[in-house]
């Protein structure tokens, strides 16, 4: 059986008083590939922020059993990430560079997250070539 990563339970958030995410039950397991879908303001942002650590729900508990790496939708300049990684995303070379396409500050983002059990990624394909 797979290892646990993260459990959450009875978890709901408000915003400007009107409820915008609510979900009684969510497992992640080691392995697990999950995607979330919906329009635009639908809370999957939220969900990601909340999931991570980085917002508190209204109600609700969250079980982390692993360290989470998060890929913003909205980063900010200035990751760095190692060598290899910069390599193993096709940027050696680039980063001399004066100016990175979106494609390619996109890549460095991904290569400064690392390697991690429980990455979640929004949006990672916004802003590419």
């Amino acid at each position: 059986m797979s290892k646990l990563l993260l459990s959450a339970s009875h978890v709901s958030h408000y915003f400007a008083g009107r409820k915008i995410l609510e979900f009684d039950q969510l497992s992640i397991y080691d392995g697990d590939k999950t995607g979330i879908v919906g329009a635009n303001g639908a809370g999957k942002s939220t969900l990601l922020a909340i999931l991570s650590g980085e917002l508190v729900p209204d109600e609700g508990s969250i079980l982390r059993e692993a360290p989470i790496q998060y890929f913003h939708q909205f980063r900010q300049p200035g990751e760095e990430a190692e060598a290899k990684d910069v390599r193993a995303f096709g940027l050696a070379g680039k980063l001399s560079r004066e100016r990175l396409s979106g494609g390619e500050k996109t890549r460095l983002g991904l290569a400064a997250i690392g390697e991690s059990l429980l990455t979640f990624a929004d949006e990672p394909t916004a802003n590419l070539d």
